[in-house]
């Protein structure tokens, strides 16, 4: 499935308490179908509508400032014209950014006009002059619009060209070649002014490229994730840092089985031989000769034998398999469960009865489809099922599990994910603080929580607030030349 989004929603920013709105996003999804005969058909969507889409805004928070990503799933069955049916899906997302209003000021600029009279009274004896000022005001109102608004990056990363390889024969390795990137980035400073840095080709060394999940040995589907990080600076002297990563499934299959089978040509002659019965008379004393001579029909078969080479390309090869997938690393901890996902390459091969173990049995253990995790560490898993001619099947996976929920995608002091630190986290972390004191549920997600925590000590304090505070002055006046520490890194020296 190539699911992408041809064109991004009408309004991607939005001031604080404004309602997300995906209108205008367009999308397109080129679905390629290959049954088991190994016939492929093509299942083109090049405007699919939003009626057919899942959209997740969940992550999206309108009161609190940040970068959101919105998540959207396009889930499809498909039947070609042999009856094979298959169902797939993928999700894609894109960041929509919430941003504080502009501050309006309105200073009141005063002028004042002056006007002198003079009055002069003439007696015989003594001349009087008085002087009278008048002074009237007149009120200028000027309004001034403050820009100064939190700075943001947007990152617009997508892969232009898939790469030359996507399907893999077990054993083979993964490789990114023939991929091509692309990454249109938008930069609005704390003035509200924009830049724009536009990355036509990005060069795959300048990528992080995540792999791990893919296993050679083991057939199936395997999510491979490419992060683009960047720095940017504006002619203004502002800069940002900020990173995107997306995803793209790549498949590894089976070998095709390649027989051998003998064909037997048989060619048969047949040979007839024959010979003539005579008779001989002699006259005196009579004596009959008679002399008989059999015919013979002798058959002789010859067996030729030709050997002819045929390669079968039926997908998936005689003996069955599952295909297991590779859990979501943000699922594996200490007092979560999840559901295991697995498929069979030939339904009708297998029975019901499924099973699940662990070689040690020391981070996991089923409960029907889900796996429950009571212990941190690694353990392999294994599904078996039976098969109809081919006994029990089996797949493997490795999976390590973590006491606690990992949280992906945050700096530590950068409360608003933005990908700086300034007063805004620390006026924020402050809000949240005050709201816990009374009772209020934290307004902060989980990455948020995670890095309001500068003192790491599990709760959000005011102590959190200054910290973030005092080093933003820190690294306001740097002075010292380089890059100033992290955050974690001046806390050391405190």
């Amino acid at each position: 499935m190539a699911f992408r989004m041809k064109t991004p929603p009408t309004k991607t920013t939005y001031y604080v308490g404004e309602d997300f709105d995906i209108s205008g996003a367009e999308f397109e999804d080129l679905i390629t179908f290959t049954n088991k005969y190994g016939k492929t058909s093509y299942y083109d969507y090049f405007n699919r509508s939003l009626y057919y889409l899942d959209v997740n805004s969940t992550e999206y928070n309108k009161w609190i400032p940040g970068t959101y990503t919105i998540y959207v799933t396009d889930k499809v069955t498909v039947t070609d014209n042999y009856g094979e049916t298959a169902t797939g899906s993928k999700t894609i997302s894109f960041d929509v950014y919430v941003i504080e209003k502009p501050i309006i000021t309105n200073p009141t600029t005063a002028t004042t006009t002056t006007t002198t009279e003079t009055t002069t009274t003439s007696t015989d004896t003594t001349t009087t002059t008085t002087q009278t000022t008048t002074s009237s005001t007149d009120t200028t109102t000027t309004t001034t619009i403050t820009t100064t608004c939190k700075p943001f990056l947007a990152m617009n990363f997508r892969m232009k060209t898939p790469p030359t390889k996507t399907t893999y024969y077990v054993g083979e390795d993964f490789d990114i070649s023939g991929a091509e990137f692309e990454d249109l980035i938008t930069f609005t400073n704390k003035y509200g002014y924009k830049t724009y840095f536009d990355k036509f080709n990005v060069p795959v060394s300048d990528l992080t490229v995540d792999s791990s999940r893919f296993n050679k040995w083991i057939a199936g589907t395997y999510t491979i994730y490419v992060t683009d990080k960047v720095t940017v600076t504006d002619n203004y002297g502002e800069t940002a840092t900020g990173s995107k990563t997306l995803s793209f499934d790549v498949y590894v299959i089976e070998k095709p089985i390649i027989t051998n089978p003998t064909t037997t040509t048989t060619t048969t002659s047949t040979t007839t031989t024959s010979t003539t019965s005579a008779t001989t008379s002699t006259s005196s004393s009579t004596t009959t000769s008679k002399t008989t001579t059999s015919t013979t029909s002798t058959t002789s078969t010859t067996s030729t034998t030709s050997t002819t080479s045929t390669t079968t390309t039926t997908r998936p090869p005689e003996k069955p398999y599952i295909i297991l997938k590779q859990p979501d690393p943000s699922e594996l901890y200490v007092g979560n469960s999840f559901n295991l996902s697995y498929e069979f390459s030939d339904k009708n091969e297998f029975n019901s009865n499924v099973w699940i173990t662990f070689e040690k049995w020391n981070i996991a253990r089923p409960n029907g489809n889900q796996i429950v995790i009571f212990a941190a560490g690694t353990d392999t898993l294994t599904v078996h099922c039976n098969s109809k001619n081919h006994g029990t099947i089996t797949a493997s996976i490795t999976i390590t599990a973590t006491q606690n929920k990992p949280v992906y995608g945050f700096i530590l002091g950068d409360v608003t994910l933005d990908g700086i630190i300034n007063g805004s986290d620390a006026t924020l972390t402050l809000s949240a603080y005050t709201l816990i004191s009374s009772g209020i549920k934290s307004p902060l997600n989980e990455a948020q929580t995670k890095a309001a925590d500068v003192d790491k000590d599990g709760i959000i304090t005011g102590s959190d607030a200054t910290l973030i505070l005092r080093y933003y002055t820190m690294i306001s006046s740097w002075t010292s030349g380089g890059t100033p520490p992290t955050l974690e890194d001046w806390m050391k020296n405190l």
